[in-house]
């Protein structure tokens, strides 16, 4: 049951997408020759269109995350979302995996326009062999990137995606609670503030743990570089990766703690009027 729900939420949102998408290409690809000719009007024309459409994709982005999410459970369409044969816990998560989906892609597009417009569509192999070519002399250096190090990067970005998109959905939940009746959104923006500023408490608080923790692994690190002339590239990485198992798990956490919240406000504080 939670493909189908995918199925449909990426397909309803998918049409909205992939014209602002396009957009972005044709408008890219046009640009990445106009921004080398001599006329200033065009350039300026195709740079203001370019800006307008990243500005787009933004935005679209944002609305959409925050609109299906408001309309399809605390809106009049929440009457018929949740006759249907699923979890309260089911319906939210498909909406965060289709949310995840067009967050990441439209983050993926915006690069790959840039680089369009920087270096020219036909100039695409150049990047990658330039890329190619930086990495290698990474590795000569020795500063060469453990896979492991790029592995928790990435987990720590989706981490931290995801509970940005869970923050917005308890937000939401928080705000159609009854006894906040007819002003559903304004009580949604002061519980995302809310939220935000414990977060941010709670963060300052495990950062200055954490940082006191690694500070003392630096020092260590930064003595046995004065020691031996040359630095422990290993004990660096060794302190880079429990910084970010460390990050990727507070986000799991928040991510984890709004989920929850979200799922028990929707199946036993539900407001639709």
């Amino acid at each position: 049951m939670l493909g189908k729900l995918l199925k449909y939420e990426l397909k309803a949102t998918g049409r909205i997408f992939l014209l602002v998408y396009l957009g972005l290409f044709v408008i890219a690809l046009i640009s990445s020759f106009t921004l080398r000719s001599d006329i200033q009007i065009i350039q300026a024309i195709f740079g203001f269109l370019l800006f307008a459409l990243y500005t787009a994709l933004l935005i679209v982005t944002i609305v959409l995350l925050i609109q299906r999410f408001y309309q399809n459970f605390l809106k009049d369409e929440g009457y018929l979302m949740f006759t249907l044969p699923v979890t309260p816990t089911m319906l939210i998560t498909s909406k965060l995996i289709a949310a995840c989906i067009w967050c990441i892609l439209s983050m993926f597009v915006g690069a790959v326009a840039a680089l369009i417009v920087i270096q020219g569509f036909f100039d695409m192999a150049t990047i990658m062999n330039a890329i190619t070519e930086f990495m290698s002399e990474l590795v000569t250096w020795g500063f060469a990137i453990p896979a492991s190090v790029v592995v928790l990067i990435i987990l720590s970005c989706l981490a931290q995606l995801v509970f940005s998109i869970l923050h917005v959905y308890l937000s939401l939940a928080i705000g159609q609670l009854p006894p906040f009746g007819k002003y559903k959104i304004l009580f949604s923006v002061i519980a995302y503030l809310v939220i935000s500023v414990v977060v941010s408490i709670v963060s300052s608080v495990v950062t200055t743990i954490a940082g006191a923790y690694f500070y003392r692994h630096f020092s260590t690190i930064e003595m046995a570089f004065g020691a031996y002339g040359m630095p422990v590239m290993s004990d660096i990485w060794t302190v880079i990766n429990q910084f970010l198992i460390g990050a990727t798990i507070f986000n799991l956490i928040l991510a984890a703690a709004a989920f929850v919240g979200t799922s028990l406000i929707l199946q036993k504080k539900l407001n639709l009027e």
